[in-house]
């Protein structure tokens, strides 16, 4: 089939590579347990993408969140890291050695 206006060949060159991503495979993994408890889909438990069922999904998310608040702890070191990094700096304890 030609296209007005297109040169045969271009549009020729365009549906190959259009096919051949659409037969590329997707990427898309979901886990079928938790990773703290094992619990899964098998039993009727939601696992989220991040691979935790709900109940240790919200302990995770308040832990992370009483780390941020108290600016204390690993996950506030790591974001404290990762937002330093994201405006090019780097935290003053890395330079001095105090970590």
């Amino acid at each position: 089939m030609l296209l007005p206006g297109y040169p045969p060949r271009w549009y020729s060159q365009q549906v190959e590579t259009w096919l051949d991503f659409m037969r590329m495979g997707r990427g898309h993994f979901h886990p079928a347990r938790c990773k703290v408890c094992g619990d899964g889909n098998h039993n009727g438990v939601h696992v989220s993408q991040t691979g935790l069922c709900p109940v240790h999904s919200v302990a995770v998310m308040a832990d992370n969140l009483h780390q941020l608040r108290a600016h204390d702890g690993p996950r506030f070191t790591h974001w404290r890291y990762k937002l330093a990094a994201s405006v090019g700096a780097i935290p003053l304890d890395v330079l001095t050695g105090d970590e």
